[in-house]
């Protein structure tokens, strides 16, 4: 089997930021303790749905996820051993947050009556690899997580707002997850705007890490109302 090496793509992807300047500055904020969602019910059985997703491991860092009539590959960079032809394990679990947070939007947006014309988002979440390729004994997963979400919509009406994107984190089954973590902070950047452009949510986690911009948005608009933690 191929030894593991530290992944590359992290590195091409975050910007001007290196991993360990990433690490040194989140340090001092890193406790996953201070932002968990609270909730008032237990889970119940005969409410809850399950989910089953098998997996088939063919060398070189690859394998193959099928669940229902879906298959996708999970890969590594090639300077892990992999062939780098599909998202490694952690990116998809950001894709999944991405995904999640805006679906759960889109589900709230009747409940709250909100007209939604767009939704954008984009993470941007780091690791000390140490534990993985180095021996260190350091927590594996993610420390440091920022996940902006812009959406477009009519309403101005700031309270109805935030009630809304306070419930849309509150149902959010990717972003609990995250919250639950021990030892890892999740900043979630909320922005309503009056219209979207490539790039505008990038460019929303670029500013609170304060790296420069790779795609810069072109004519982004100004956020009319903007939020952090709305349910933290």
């Amino acid at each position: 089997m191929t030894e593991y090496k530290c992944p590359s793509r992290a590195a091409e992807r975050s910007g001007s930021m290196t991993p360990q300047q990433s690490i040194s500055s989140a340090n001092a904020r890193i406790d996953g303790s201070k932002n968990m969602t609270t909730f008032t019910e237990q889970p119940q059985v005969a409410e809850s749905e399950s989910n089953r997703v098998s997996g088939v491991f063919y060398g070189s860092a690859q394998t193959t996820v099928s669940t229902g009539a879906y298959r996708f590959l999970v890969d590594e960079p090639e300077a892990s051993g992999g062939k780098n032809a599909a998202p490694n394990p952690m990116e998809y679990i950001l894709g999944a947050t991405n995904g999640c947070i805006s679906v759960v939007i889109e589900a709230k947006s009747g409940t709250h009556q909100i007209p939604i014309q767009g939704i954008h988002t984009y993470s941007y979440a780091s690791q000390d690899l140490g534990g993985l390729v180095a021996g260190r004994d350091v927590q594996p997963h993610f420390h440091t997580y920022h996940l902006a979400v812009l959406v477009q919509t009519d309403v101005r009406d700031a309270d109805r707002l935030r009630a809304f994107a306070q419930d849309v984190e509150h149902a959010c089954p990717a972003a609990n997850l995250l919250r639950a973590a021990q030892g890892l902070q999740l900043t979630v950047h909320w922005q309503f705007v009056d219209r979207l452009v490539d790039h505008d949510a990038e460019a929303v986690v670029n500013q609170a890490l304060g790296v420069p911009n790779r795609n810069e948005p072109v004519d982004a608009a100004e956020p009319f109302l903007t939020l952090t933690n709305p349910d933290a």
